[in-house]
């Protein structure tokens, strides 16, 4: 009762130890999932984990999530022996500092067939190389996971060789979550050939970095008859015009901006999107707020989150949109049912 937080495991303890029925219950809840930072303790949690499931491979194999923070090099083999020892992984989430030294890791993660994938890291600028693989190392290891169907990945680095993809290896990958870094664009090219239905998309644009709309159109492209769920705001003028952004008919969130995409362009590109967050220049702020008072553009819409487009170079002030055309927008949301929800900070 003295715990600062409760967690629902700690109540599960003591059923381990009242008799073998309960105990293997108690074990699969208990050690079905579990989170390990070693940063939070004076002990060494991953070795202590690492010694129960090394004496006891039946209590190895009920570990099916696994959450590791890796900031530590002096208790790095510790979490190598965790991936390896848990020989039924499905999910795996993986946040640190050295990433780049888990090559260990890597090859074991290649071996297990994963349903979820999500890998964060510090972006340090002081480490070395510091990534969790290439792009050609990622594609590797995805043409062993069928059953993939979750996909969180940041940092990536350029191939040293070219990967021989085969064609939808990953049908089940339905969940794409991207963070923008120098090569990130170019998994974005070959994502299309692993998965070919991929339903919920988000790119994550960075300051140094930005995905060229030239790739990102192509996915889009290539998955615009099943996205239904669509993050793309970009910090610079695109490449490419935004006439050529593909038709996405069974679209029903949207979150993008003016650069991204001008609001003269929602119309064709989402028209049956139900929420839309955006973030608008004031000329855009007056074309949604003018276009809505006609029925048929955004028909579906029932959510609007609009905020005004910051300068990305200085993030001290923001632009205010017109009171008129303020009071004018949520007079028409008001007329069509529309839950309008004004965001000034992004």
């Amino acid at each position: 009762m003295d715990r600062s937080h409760y967690n629902p495991h700690h109540s599960l303890v003591p059923f381990a130890t009242v008799n073998k029925w309960w105990s293997d219950i108690a074990h699969y809840l208990l050690y079905r999932s579990i989170s390990v930072n070693s940063s939070t303790y004076s002990t060494n949690v991953p070795g202590m984990l690492r010694q129960t499931l090394s004496a006891d491979p039946q209590i190895a194999a009920r570990v099916i999530e696994l959450r590791v923070a890796v900031d530590e090099d002096r208790r790095i083999q510790d979490f190598f022996a965790l991936f390896d020892l848990c020989v039924n992984l499905k999910h795996v989430d993986i946040f640190g500092y050295q990433l780049h030294s888990l090559q260990s890791c890597r090859r074991v993660l290649a071996q297990r067939n994963l349903i979820s994938i999500h890998i964060r890291m510090d972006t340090c600028s002081s480490l070395k190389d510091p990534a969790f693989c290439s792009t050609g190392c990622l594609l590797e290891m995805m043409q062993g996971w069928p059953d993939l169907e979750k996909l969180h990945i940041s940092h990536i680095t350029s191939s040293a060789h070219t990967t021989h993809v085969r064609n939808n290896c990953c049908p089940r990958l339905k969940v794409i979550h991207m963070c923008e870094g120098e090569f990130s664009a170019d998994l974005l090219l070959q994502l299309p050939r692993i998965t070919q239905a991929v339903e919920r998309l988000h790119l994550r644009t960075a300051w140094v970095y930005e995905f060229p709309a030239s790739s990102v159109f192509f996915a889009i492209r290539a998955w615009q008859n099943s996205l239904k769920w669509l993050h793309y705001a970009p910090k610079r003028r695109l490449d490419v015009h935004p006439s050529q952004h593909p038709h996405l008919p069974h679209l029903k969130y949207f979150e993008t901006n003016s650069t991204g995409l001008p609001a003269s362009y929602l119309r064709v590109v989402s028209p049956n999107v139900s929420t839309l967050r955006y973030m608008a220049t004031l000329e855009d702020f007056h074309h949604v707020t003018t276009n809505l008072y006609d029925l048929t553009f955004l028909p579906s819409l029932a959510l609007l989150y609009i905020s005004p487009l910051p300068d990305w170079t200085s993030l001290s002030s923001h632009p205010k949109f017109p009171e008129d055309d303020v009071q004018s927008l949520e007079t028409i949301c008001v007329q069509r049912s529309i839950e309008l929800i004004f965001q000034f900070y992004p």
